[in-house]
């Protein structure tokens, strides 16, 4: 069985007193760091292991496609599916939703992901033409590109949410209101405020927002707990239907030609939302 990873083998891009002193200098300068440098590791990190979580789909994504389905409304079911995943990495769980018969628009801030999904997409006949993928950024995307296929049946936030400060997370949330169907379903898979490795962060890690921790160096990571999560919901118009806790497996590539590599598993906040309004 997988096992949680410890923060001591996360890979560390700056000392974490400097994070303490940028924060005492500038919290802005804290965050433009987060989100410049943040980019650059991403896209070295894609670049040097590849397909850094494998190529299977998240167990949260399998259980999103199947709620959605499940929920979606019958006079709504003659008509093609349509997701929208924000955060798509190289497009594992995008390419799922495809094979299940979706028609997808999925974004990512690294260029270098996006390629690889596309490439990947060109391999797989199941999906061929049934995903977008773009380069945005989910902190300020363009509504006139993430509306082609709106309004969406479902959307899924695997692993996005909990990168993002509390004003980004909202904005972000308000956004996808407006891009939801009415009867559609939102889907997060966020770290949870519990377990090995939230305990692990929280002692060690520098406290840079609400339940916000960085423990490698402007690369924080925001802990939900079930309530604060259906908060914000509540608070973006949405409301929870469904909270539970997920084990999301992973297997980290060691270099861009390998499929296999170091697995272990994190504790998830799974979160499925509705419009309210």
């Amino acid at each position: 069985m997988a096992e949680e990873r410890s923060i001591d083998t996360l890979p560390f891009v700056a000392s974490l007193n400097e994070v303490r002193e940028t924060l005492v200098r500038d919290p802005e300068e804290y965050w433009r760091r987060v989100r410049k440098e943040g980019r650059e590791l991403v896209e070295r990190r894609f670049l040097q292991n590849g397909f850094v979580w494998g190529r299977e789909p998240a167990p949260s994504a399998i259980i999103a496609e199947l709620l959605a389905r499940v929920l979606q409304q019958p006079s709504e079911r003659a008509r093609k599916r349509t997701a929208l995943v924000p955060g798509c990495a190289y497009g594992r769980n995008a390419l799922y939703f495809a094979r299940r018969g979706w028609q997808v628009l999925a974004f990512d801030t690294s260029s270098r992901a996006i390629d690889m999904a596309r490439e990947w997409m060109g391999w797989d006949a199941a999906c061929s033409g049934d995903v977008d993928f773009l380069v945005a950024d989910a902190t300020s995307p363009t509504p006139e590109a993430l509306g082609r296929h709106s309004p969406y049946d479902l959307v899924y936030l695997g692993k996005t949410l909990h990168q993002f400060r509390d004003s980004e997370a909202e904005a972000l949330l308000r956004l996808l209101h407006g891009l939801l169907a009415p009867t559609g379903v939102l889907a997060i898979s966020a770290m949870a405020r519990s377990g090995e490795v939230f305990a692990d962060v929280a002692r060690n890690g520098v406290m840079v927002d609400t339940h916000t921790y960085d423990v490698r160096g402007f690369r924080p990571v925001r802990f939900y707990s079930e309530d604060q999560l259906e908060e914000l919901l509540r608070h973006c118009g949405f409301t929870a239907v469904e909270s539970t806790m997920v084990q999301e497996p992973e297997t980290h590539s060691r270099s861009a030609h390998e499929t296999s590599g170091d697995s272990h598993a994190h504790d998830m906040l799974f979160t499925i939302g509705r419009r309210v309004r």
